[in-house]
């Protein structure tokens, strides 16, 4: 966006430069000669004897007093820009970090989640073998103590008998 402001501006300055027929000449605001300027001791300048400029000059330093003002200003904003453009970068660059992180953060976590997991089946299918040898020590205990029961009966029988008989043999 800043860019787009800053080459529209600057398309504005090129176009009313080139309809009013002069080029942007910087130098010309800032140039003077050394016969103009004399330097003290402090190193402080002085304007020299200069001689009076004539109207069309001072018209013509105005004009071009314009786009030295105008540069300058786009400068300042160019600064502004860059600067605005590297703290943004800088920013993106942070986030970027962050982000990064984060998904080291998630791969961490999906391992740990996966190790979990791994261990958890390893514990059911043990648990697993586990309750299918209880099952079948309970089927063949079920199977034991139903023959004992049989044995049992058949005990209680031979004995009832015996009993009878012996009843039998007293009567």
């Amino acid at each position: 966006m800043l860019r787009e402001r800053l080459s529209k501006r600057l398309s504005v300055i090129d176009q009313t430069m080139r309809a009013s027929g002069q080029r942007p000449s910087r130098s010309s605001v800032f140039s003077c000669s050394a016969s103009e300027v004399s330097f003290t001791d402090r190193g402080e300048s002085t304007a020299g004897s200069v001689v009076s400029p004539t109207s069309s000059e001072v018209a013509e330093e105005q004009w071009d007093a314009v786009p030295g003002l105008i540069h300058d200003t786009l400068q300042k904003e160019l600064v502004i820009c860059t600067k605005s453009l590297s703290e943004r970068d800088r920013l993106l660059q942070e986030k970027d970090l962050a982000l990064e992180l984060c998904l080291r953060k998630c791969d961490t976590l999906d391992h740990a989640r996966e190790s979990a997991e791994r261990k958890l089946r390893r514990e059911i299918s043990t648990l697993q073998k586990e309750a299918g040898t209880l099952r079948t020590n309970l089927h063949e205990r079920e199977e034991a103590i139903k023959e004992e029961k049989k044995e049992l009966k058949r005990d209680i029988f031979t004995l009832k008998n015996q009993l009878v008989q012996a009843a039998n043999r007293s009567a």
